[in-house]
């Protein structure tokens, strides 16, 4: 079995950064001049976990739990089940911000929405890198050059 875990961390590694890059703009909101790169980052983020998402729910979780190793399949069931709602909280979020003018008009509510969610998000990526992906290290192949 081959897994992209390389590709997995260096896509965790820039939502974490994306996340953290909108959070500071958050934090120094000044008007609608910083809606904009909220904005966009909103959407790039968007873009990379959808990708992301999709990988692990439709390859890495399923090919996770047919290891037949039970600790791993279990682990990966968990993650699959407890955490797999996130894409699609993650989808709603986003197609509500995406635009500047909403995410000024309502500013104090998207802050809310976007500190639940990034919080949830990097709750899941410390998890999956703690946890689920040192397994799927174990188990997966090398990559043919």
């Amino acid at each position: 079995m081959v897994l992209d875990m390389e590709t997995m961390r260096a896509q965790h590694a820039a939502a974490e950064e994306m996340a953290a890059s909108l959070m500071a703009i958050v934090a120094s909101y000044r008007g609608h001049c910083d809606a904009v790169p909220i904005a966009q980052l909103v959407g790039k983020l968007n873009a990379l976990l959808r990708a992301h998402l999709a990988y692990e729910d439709s390859v890495l979780y399923p090919a996770l739990m047919r290891t037949g190793d039970p600790k791993v399949a279990g682990l990966a069931h968990w993650f699959h089940d407890e955490m797999g709602m996130l894409a699609p909280r993650f989808e709603e979020f986003a197609r509500s911000w995406s635009g500047p003018t909403v995410i000024d008009m309502m500013f104090d509510r998207f802050r809310d929405e976007a500190t639940e969610i990034l919080t949830a998000l990097g709750a899941r990526i410390q998890r999956e890198n703690d946890q689920l992906y040192p397994l799927a290290d174990r188990i997966s192949l090398p990559r043919a050059a």
